[in-house]
């Protein structure tokens, strides 16, 4: 394992000089639980899915209580809401379309996407069990979603008599998945990784198992299609390319990003949140303890460290 240098001046929101900046709260944030942040890849909106602490996955039950499970669009640069929609159930991930409208996977089981033209909803279809998450792609028009119900889905709105889907079983539960251009990086059970080629969905591209040793947490993929980050439960990071070649492989290294010291013995923490800047090598990833840490992959580097939220970090953008 090569271990990357790791900055410990970057600590405390004080940064090494190479990335830290100031940040700004958003105004009328969800009340519940945010499961995923994404920002628009046309504009400068965000779009924030949410759920309710008082809903139950691992059962039928849904316990109702006052803050309620949404999906929430914001407009940046006026740092204002500008819709709202509640969700029936916990709403894991969302996703755009388009500016004009976007999707979201809830713990029911149900694909919706939603209107901000008209302010309307239509489930679109449903799995099994819970779906985890949810992408859309861009280049092909495909949505697709994971489940807990082992299945990979590919859903064509536009077919003709409403909409489609295409079946891909997995090794084991979605936890999670990322997509950039054609690749489709799916992440099941505890350690499984699927590579999927959306113009040939016959079968995975690639089949192969996590090199970190415990349950993968996060994925996704860097922004030149070259490869993707894993997250695990105990605190260590991956980065690994889809060009399969020795070359490639030789590239390829995991390190532990987030230890922390508690008397003079080191502790790991889950990994929950990777992302990778649009242009440039930076990624961020967040954790359990409320530290988001920003770090070079080129330069194997941890760049700035901060700890603004004393809550869990779920996700990041």
């Amino acid at each position: 394992m090569e271990e990357v240098e790791q900055d410990r001046e970057g600590t405390g929101g004080q940064g090494s000089g190479d990335g830290g900046g100031q940040g700004r709260k958003l105004e009328s944030p969800p009340k519940g639980v945010v499961s995923r942040v994404r920002f628009s890849p046309h504009s400068n909106t965000l779009l924030v899915s949410s759920w309710d602490p008082g809903f139950s996955t691992h059962s039928n039950i849904h316990l109702v209580s006052s803050l309620g499970s949404t999906v929430n669009l914001y407009n940046v640069d006026e740092n204002a809401l500008r819709t709202k929609f509640h969700h029936r159930a916990q709403a894991l991930d969302c996703c755009f379309i388009d500016d004009s409208s976007a999707l979201s996977a809830g713990s029911d089981g149900t694909l919706t996407r939603y209107n901000f033209i008209t302010g309307t909803e239509e489930i679109l279809g449903k799995h099994d069990s819970v779906v985890s998450c949810v992408e859309f792609s861009q280049s092909t028009g495909h949505i697709m979603t994971g489940s807990w119900d082992k299945t990979l889905r590919l859903w064509d709105s536009r077919a003709n008599g409403g909409v489609s889907s295409n079946k891909h079983v997995q090794p084991g539960a979605v936890e999670c998945m990322s997509l950039f251009g054609y690749y489709l990086v799916v992440a099941s059970g505890m350690v499984a990784i699927n590579i999927y080629d959306l113009r040939n969905m016959s079968g995975p591209m690639q089949e192969k198992e996590s090199p970190l040793k415990y349950n993968t947490n996060c994925v996704c993929c860097y922004q030149d299609e070259a490869g993707y980050a894993i997250g695990s439960v105990e605190g260590r990071i991956a980065l690994e390319f889809i060009d399969s070649s020795e070359a490639a492989e030789a590239n390829t290294y995991a390190f532990r990003c987030h230890p922390k010291s508690n008397r003079a013995r080191y502790y790991y923490v889950a990994v929950n949140a990777i992302e990778f800047h649009p242009i440039d090598g930076r990624f961020m990833t967040g954790n359990n303890e409320g530290y988001c840490i920003l770090w070079d992959r080129n330069r194997k580097k941890r760049l700035y460290e901060e700890r603004d939220n004393p809550n869990i970090y779920r996700e990041c953008s």
